[in-house]
């Protein structure tokens, strides 16, 4: 799961979405020192992460992928995944991704007391080049793909995944839709499972 999917899955919850847009860049323990539903928000994104990665959907589809992306196919995965929530929004949530989005570019501003100078310069791109509203099309989904291969390492293929979305469009689609009601309760689940040991 990229950003979008990652902050969806806050459920509208300020600090649980402050939390998930932390948790890449959060190591170890570290998360600790955080107020306690930042730590939830953490927490979650590294769940969302690990059962994603196990996921017999999500295997199936990185399966598919390999022969085209080799070991980039997780992470091509994760773009795609966005793609078909930004494409399908109206079907999980009640507000326009419109309006979503600019509720999450508002609750993650740089004056956020949480976020350190490497979240606030990854913070500054994404609004600027508006990465989570570029994801509803397959060209704004181009143009994050070809951005991330040219920060990979020489002779990735990420370069090929956006041909390689549209030849297995419709599969991975389907795909998503088998999986990500899944992930929603299972990280509905989680935060449970958090409020019961607060």
């Amino acid at each position: 799961m990229n950003y979008l999917a990652h902050f969806y899955l806050s459920f509208d919850e300020p600090q649980l979405l402050v939390g998930q847009f932390m948790g890449d860049y959060i190591k170890g323990s570290k998360y600790t020192v955080y107020p306690q539903r930042i730590q939830d928000g953490i927490l979650l994104h590294r769940f969302i992460d690990h059962i994603t990665d196990h996921s017999h959907h999500t295997e199936s589809m990185r399966g598919l992928l390999r022969g085209h992306l080799g070991r980039y196919s997780g992470i091509a995965l994760d773009v795609y995944y966005d793609h078909f929530l930004a494409v399908n929004w109206n079907t999980f949530h009640k507000k326009s991704l419109e309006e979503f989005i600019q509720w999450v570019y508002s609750e993650l501003h740089e004056d956020n007391p949480f976020l350190n100078e490497e979240m606030n310069y990854i913070l500054g791109y994404m609004k600027k080049y508006d990465w989570l509203g570029r994801y509803k099309n397959v060209s704004g989904i181009e143009k994050t793909l070809l951005e991330m291969s040219r920060r990979m390492p020489a002779h990735n293929t990420l370069s090929k995944a956006p041909e390689v979305l549209k030849d297995n469009y419709t599969a991975l689609e389907k795909s998503f839709f088998m999986y990500f009601p899944e992930l929603i309760a299972a990280s509905k689940h989680k935060l449970d499972t958090f409020a019961s040991h607060g």
